[in-house]
């Protein structure tokens, strides 16, 4: 039922940014800027983020095992939970003072913080620069791209990721930050990373009825581990 409501709502909306933004290839930054249709319209995306379908599995657990729940964080506007944690990246670097009208944002990524970020960044205003590499995935980039952020890449030879090509990455965002007008989230050391995820413990809570025995999460940068059973 939540993914028959949710998803052809999303669609149309998608659908008509496309048909007025994207089509006729004219986007430029100025399409950006807070207060534009095109901000207005991802704006909408942005009450899609959360309330993510909890799914029951139903063949892959055992028959003496406990109920097991898949959180279908799929369902956020690009995909992936990080539109959790973007919003509140950028809202806690403008309460800082760290973020003003008419700055920049620049972060190295594989491509799922920098669509987020870059989804967040275009309902507000601020011009979004990543840096990322050939080694992830072309989606991702194209994406991000998508969502009208600058992305410079990092060669990877054969486009495998080694250390020295993420070293690379960091080094390139830390020198694009020395612009006083720019904001570099640092997203692996940013306090407001796993503060974006409280909401999916609440979500969780609430779809189980408070009835959670244990909470499993994959570890990347672990702030979803962090974050949501903190709520």
């Amino acid at each position: 039922m939540i993914g028959q409501l949710f998803w052809p709502s999303l669609k149309q909306i998608m659908s008509q940014i496309y048909l007025t933004h994207f089509k006729n290839g004219s986007l430029s930054s100025t399409n950006f800027k807070n207060g534009s249709n095109l901000a207005k319209d991802l704006e909408k995306i942005m009450q899609a983020v959360g309330n993510t379908p909890l799914i029951k599995l139903s063949r892959l657990p055992g028959k003496d095992s406990a109920d097991v729940y898949v959180k279908w964080e799929g369902a956020n506007p690009t995909g992936s939970m990080k539109d959790r944690m973007a919003p509140s990246i950028v809202e806690g670097a403008e309460r800082a003072g760290r973020l003003n009208p008419g700055g920049s944002l620049v972060e190295y990524t594989g491509g799922s913080t920098g669509s987020s970020l870059a989804m967040v960044c275009a309902t507000r205003g601020y011009r979004t620069k990543f840096v990322s590499s050939n080694g992830f995935s072309k989606e991702k980039i194209q994406t991000m791209r998508a969502y009208g952020a600058e992305v410079e890449i990092v060669h990877a030879e054969n486009g495998v990721l080694t250390a020295g090509v993420i070293d690379m990455m960091i080094a390139r965002a830390k020198e694009l930050a020395q612009d006083e007008s720019t904001f570099w989230p640092d997203q692996v050391n940013n306090p407001n990373n796993k503060l974006g995820y409280h909401g999916m413990g609440r979500e969780i809570l609430e779809q189980l009825d408070r009835d959670v025995d244990e909470f499993v999460m994959v570890v990347g940068g672990a702030d979803v581990s962090r974050g949501c059973p903190r709520f």
